[in-house]
């Protein structure tokens, strides 16, 4: 099974799953079937499991959005490869009173996609795989996430069409846990906020410098009580506090990433005494896509250059 291309971009960049600090790595799930004996692959995506939290650490997609295909497929399954015991699987989301969604990581829109109807119907069932859902309030999944997801989906900035998406949760001390009483199963940690990285190749940029240029944004929501008070969030929320750098998401994640999305993400992280705390590394988003009801609902501006940066109150530090 075809999972996460590492060269989907370009021959030219060689994009890896990221690297684990030694605590996270001592807790993921190994297996000796699976890809390097820790990475789950499906059609178009990969994930890495965590055996305490039975959640993904993170799940890594490639979309092709000039073969993209609106089909139909939502057969949620729990896989026999991971095992039930290492997932959370439908009665942590069922019940009337149930304000638990199955947060998908990798979303269904972002794999439905190839060279025919079956092969996009076949991934968009694979995208309903129970490892690939996290523990999301149903206000915040059906509200402020959709803002990076939309922004993956109407993404037009790119060279060929083609992007690699890395998405995951934050787990925190501070985690709440659920009990989906009545269905004997031991509690469940609901991650404290959502992350997602999306790299291209940047269309603009390649075509100044002549030679293909990497680009990457980096967002950040946290599922809050702002968040889970109700699904209005969108038209009040302030979107500066969505933008992120590559570091501040690793070092808020364990999670080491590739090099090239580290120098491809136009935000500098802050450190020292000049950091701004009362705006840190967090800018409005503007969203560059296809659609006018997005760009109509989300005004500001997203940081693609570091030219833009100036124009924000940037501080630049030596660090």
């Amino acid at each position: 099974m075809k999972g996460y291309n590492t060269k989907f971009l370009s021959e030219n960049f060689e994009i890896d799953i990221p690297w684990f600090s030694y605590d996270l790595y001592s807790d993921i799930l190994k297996k000796d079937e699976f890809d390097r004996g820790y990475i789950v692959d499906y059609l178009h995506y990969s994930l890495v499991m965590s055996k305490k939290n039975r959640q993904a650490y993170l799940s890594a997609c490639n979309l092709d959005q000039t073969r993209y295909r609106s089909v139909d497929g939502r057969r949620w399954f729990t896989d026999p490869r991971i095992g039930a015991e290492n997932q959370l699987d439908n009665r942590y989301y069922k019940g009337r009173n149930n304000l638990w969604d199955r947060g998908h990581l990798t979303r269904r829109s972002a794999v439905t996609w190839g060279d025919s109807n079956q092969i996009a119907r076949r991934a968009s069932n694979d995208s309903c795989s129970y490892a690939n859902a996290c523990l999301q309030h149903r206000h915040f999944n059906e509200d402020e996430w959709r803002i990076p997801e939309t922004i993956a989906q109407y993404f037009d900035r790119d060279l060929n069409g083609r992007l690699s998406i890395l998405t995951g949760p934050l787990f925190t001390d501070n985690d709440r846990w659920f009990d989906p009483r009545g269905h004997n199963t031991p509690p469940a940690r609901i991650p404290s906020g959502f992350w997602k990285i999306i790299y291209y190749i940047d269309r603009n940029k390649t075509e100044r410098a002549g030679e293909e240029v990497l680009g990457c944004e980096a967002y950040l929501v946290y599922q809050d009580e702002l968040s889970l008070r109700d699904d209005e969030g969108r038209e009040s929320i302030d979107i500066s506090t969505l933008q992120v750098t590559t570091s501040e998401l690793s070092d808020l994640t364990g999670i080491e990433f590739a090099g090239p999305l580290y120098d491809a993400n136009p935000l500098w992280y802050h450190t020292g005494e000049e950091r701004d705390i009362e705006r840190p590394e967090r800018y409005k988003i503007k969203v560059n896509g296809k659609s006018e009801v997005v760009k109509k609902d989300w005004a500001g501006h997203v940081i693609h250059d570091r030219e833009d940066i100036s124009n924000h109150g940037f501080i630049r530090t030596t660090k």
